[in-house]
Order: C-alpha cells, then sequence, then structure tokens
C-alpha cells in the first residue's frame, strides 16, 4: 500500500522535515513504496498550485531531494506509492491534479466498476492512467459537478456533496480500502477507511499522514471518519462524518 500526507498551515512552512528528516519521513518509508513519488504545493504567495512528479524511488531521487529540501507551502499533499493497480508510470503517479482540485489515495478499491459506471463521461475523458485512484477522484468530480460544485471553493455546500458521497461508497459491500486527501488549496478533507491515518496538531498546522511520521505524539483516526481542515490562522480538524 501507499503512504499519504496532508499538511495545511497558517503560512508557507518548509516541508523538509516530513518529507526528508523526520524519523519516518516519506523518503525513509519509499523504501517499502520505490514506485514513484508525488508533491502538491499550494502557496499563498502565488494563490496556485505547483506539483512535483517522478517515477523514482524518492530515496534515490535528485528531484525529490531538491524539493523537499526547497519548498515551502501552507497546504501540501504528498504521496509514495506502492502500486497495487496500474503499472509504474508518471500518469499513475499520485497525485492528481484536475482544475484546482488535488487527489491523492492510499489502498486498493475493488469495485471499480462502481466508479466507472458512477463518474460522468466528460470525467473519466480526464483519466490519462490505470489506476483505481484516478477513477475515485473522477466519481466526486462528478458529484461535485451535479452541485454545480465542479469549479467552486470549499464550502459548508462541499463538505455535504462530498460527505454525502463517500457515505454512498462505504455503503457498497466489499468495496475495499480508499485512505483519500482531497484539496483546492484551501481546505484540506482528508478520509479514513481501510488503511491507518494519523493527525498531528502543532501551533501553527495540522499534518494528515498514514502513519507518525515523527516522534510527536500523533492521533489515530478512528475508521469511517471524514474531516475538513481549513488554511487558516489556526486549522483545525473539523469532522464531518464519522
Amino acid at each position: 500500500m501507499c503512504r499519504l500526507l496532508g499538511i495545511v498551515a497558517t503560512r508557507d512552512v518548509p516541508i523538509v522535515e516530513c518529507l526528508t528528516s523526520a524519523p519516518r519521513s516519506l523518503s525513509t518509508l519509499s523504501r517499502e513504496h520505490p514506485d514513484g513519488w508525488g508533491v502538491a504545493l499550494y502557496s499563498t504567495e502565488r494563490s496556485s498550485w505547483s506539483v512535483h512528479r517522478n517515477t523514482e524511488r524518492a530515496l534515490d531521487c535528485a528531484t525529490f531531494q531538491r524539493v523537499a529540501a526547497s519548498g515551502s507551502a501552507s497546504l501540501m499533499i504528498a504521496h509514495v506509492r506502492q502500486k497495487t493497480v496500474g503499472r509504474t508510470a508518471l500518469s499513475n503517479t499520485h497525485p492528481f491534479v484536475r482544475g484546482h482540485w488535488v487527489f491523492a489515495h492510499n489502498g486498493t478499491v475493488r469495485r471499480v466498476d462502481v466508479l466507472t459506471s458512477r463518474a460522468s463521461p466528460e470525467r473519466l475523458a480526464e483519466i490519462e492512467g490505470d489506476t483505481d485512484t484516478e477513477r475515485l477522484f473522477a466519481f466526486f468530480l462528478t458529484r461535485l459537478d451535479e452541485a454545480g460544485l465542479g469549479d467552486a471553493p470549499a464550502s459548508d455546500a462541499t463538505d455535504r456533496v462530498l460527505a454525502r458521497a463517500t457515505r454512498e461508497l462505504r455503503a457498497i459491500d466489499d468495496f475495499g480500502a480508499w485512505n483519500y486527501l482531497l484539496s483546492d488549496g484551501r481546505a484540506l478533507y482528508a478520509h479514513k477507511f481501510g488503511r491507518p491515518l494519523h493527525v498531528l496538531h502543532r501551533h501553527d498546522s495540522v499534518l494528515v499522514a498514514s502513519e507518525a511520521l515523527t516522534d510527536d505524539a500523533w492521533i489515530t483516526v478512528e475508521e469511517g471518519t471524514f474531516v475538513r481542515i481549513d488554511r487558516s490562522d489556526h486549522p483545525e480538524v473539523a469532522v464531518l462524518a464519522a
């Protein structure tokens, strides 16, 4: 399985600790997750995403090390991949970007047929790779599109649509494991189902990760929990469903 990391901060903060220098950094974890990496950074200074991806193992990739050493962001989604669905290819490397939405997934969806049957032709046409993840992303974007929110920022309305769509999939028998991170650059949505997920509160940021990357007091997220974390002066975890 893969490893996820999300960071929401009050301002642009360095990302080097969790990517390379922490005891269980993504670079270290890539020893067991060698099939590519991706880092999406949202900067309040630029008000835009920058996305970096490669099919090399993060530990051995000079580009990953450079991004980690020099990068900063107020919101980040990062991923190291251990492939289960889809070959090692850039088109299958998380996170994926559609407009202002960025998405990454940890786990294996066994009912991909459900996703393709419930996603719009327009969103399915955007898929470039072979992963279950892109199809899961297409499903969520379809639900946002149907509500007229595909191009809208995170809001109470997107909360309701995404929570409802998440409950819809959780009701399907044998659907699989699907932790995910989804963000528009202003807020980070995180869902835990079938794989470990942990949260760490710091004075200026909130971190969400597949495992405790540092020796701090991380909180274990309960199964089925769906949360939103806003980029603000005091980022807090708001539970939307549990």
